[in-house]
């Protein structure tokens, strides 16, 4: 069980994306369902703006999570500060395929990015879903969030707290499973595809 209640995804560690994983993030997008698609980017996208959102992420400023089952990317989430300079304030989103959702993955990747965003010194972060969006509403109120409702949208806003032993070892761990996926992969391979 996880410290909010869940029950843990049976396989599947949570690991930090590179820029070589953006292909691998836009698979995983362009599997969602239409009507999962649609929550995601809060309105229909073409195809070739899914490639282009992943291609042109900055993966230098934002933090991108992942799930891999049976090796492929089942689940995301995509932490990016605002653009002003210095802002202390991100965004977040998180998107799990049809078939793994139900399995904690969410709430998973919810609670590891936060920890991400309090290592960074993080006041706040912001996530916006359609009013619909029912699941990433009740994952967000598991960690606190304030949701608010305006003209179809939610924006929910969890503040955090500083940074603590826990949460920097969180993401020491984190890394070292990044770095022992890429060391099963044999060279020429893009990981978990």
């Amino acid at each position: 069980m996880s410290e909010t209640g869940e029950p843990l995804a049976s396989a599947g560690a949570i690991v930090r994306l590179t820029k070589a994983d953006a292909g691998l993030l836009a698979d995983h997008l362009l599997r969602l369902d239409p009507a999962d698609r649609r929550l995601r980017f809060c309105g229909s996208v073409a195809e070739d703006s899914v490639r282009r959102h992943c291609d042109e992420l900055d993966f230098s400023r934002a933090s991108v999570l992942g799930v891999f089952i049976d090796g492929a990317l089942c689940a995301a989430a995509e932490l990016i500060p605002f653009a002003a300079p210095r802002s202390r304030c991100f965004e977040l989103a998180i998107t799990v395929e049809g078939p793994c959702q139900g399995l904690g993955l969410g709430t998973r990747l919810l609670g590891a990015a936060l920890s991400l965003a309090r290592n960074r010194f993080a006041e706040s972060i912001t996530l916006s879903c359609l009013t619909e969006n029912r699941r990433m509403q009740h994952i967000a109120r598991k960690f606190g969030a304030h949701l608010a409702f305006r003209h179809g949208a939610v924006e929910g806003q969890i503040l955090q707290p500083w940074p603590n032993c826990a949460s920097l070892a969180g993401e020491v761990a984190m890394q070292g499973q990044a770095v022992l996926r890429r060391l099963r992969t044999p060279a020429g391979q893009t990981p978990a595809k």
